[in-house]
């Protein structure tokens, strides 16, 4: 299930052929608006194919939580799965018991109490200072700004370590072919930069019994190809 977003579409047609070479039967292949007030036909559908596996991608806030409520509603037994948009864990709280088991991707490091890293650190320390409720757990979307000002900051260090003027073009290849990078913390381990990607990440699942902590299900997943 994804969204009718350039973001959403990417991906499908290489995780369709990925499942298939995996051995699963994909039975839904839905595309749905990036944010929806009625999901219930959505859901109907969900229903009719009944996938053992369901699977949001190219999504915010909207839509995969209703989704899932609404399927848990209706009994609905499908694993339900996200990548890193669908991993908000204040949405989650938000969904309570409908999200119970609920597993999904990030890249980022979902805590900071306790950082030792330069950047999550500070995170950590920006957050407590501005609300004395911060529980530790930043927003997916405060992280990504974080790693976009982190990067444009590497960026422009490498071009003036080469003597090179700050252009864009200058900015962009100075990112390319980036090795063992240390973020800070931002990622839990080193990355590389690569055609535009950073190809890491690591599986959590979230639980009612854990208080719908992230839990990790997985090392660190650094993709080489």
């Amino acid at each position: 299930m994804y969204s009718g977003t350039e973001f959403g579409r990417d991906p499908i047609q290489r995780s369709k052929a990925q499942a298939t070479k995996l051995g699963f039967n994909v039975v839904l292949d839905e595309e749905t608006p990036f944010t929806a007030v009625d999901v219930s036909p959505i859901v109907v559908k969900l229903r009719e194919a009944r996938p053992d596996y369901t699977i949001f991608q190219g999504y915010a806030t909207s839509v995969w939580p209703e989704v899932i409520r609404l399927s848990r509603d209706y009994g609905l037994k499908s694993q339900f799965m996200g990548t890193i948009w669908a991993m908000d864990r204040g949405i989650i709280l938000q969904l309570g018991k409908a999200a119970d088991g609920y597993i999904g991707v990030s890249p980022y490091t979902f805590i900071t109490t306790g950082a030792k890293g330069e950047a999550l650190s500070a995170i950590d320390a920006i957050r407590r200072k501005k609300d004395r409720n911060y529980d530790g757990y930043p927003s997916i979307p405060y992280m990504q700004s974080w790693y976009s000002g982190l990067m444009a900051k590497r960026a422009i260090e490498l071009t003036v370590d080469a003597g090179k003027p700050i252009t864009g073009p200058n900015l962009a290849s100075a990112l390319q072919g980036l090795k063992d990078w240390d973020t800070g913390g931002v990622f839990g381990v080193p990355v590389n930069i690569r055609d535009n990607r950073t190809p890491v990440g690591r599986i959590y699942k979230y639980e009612a019994a854990r208080n719908f902590e992230p839990t990790p299900v997985s090392d660190w997943i650094v993709v080489k190809d």
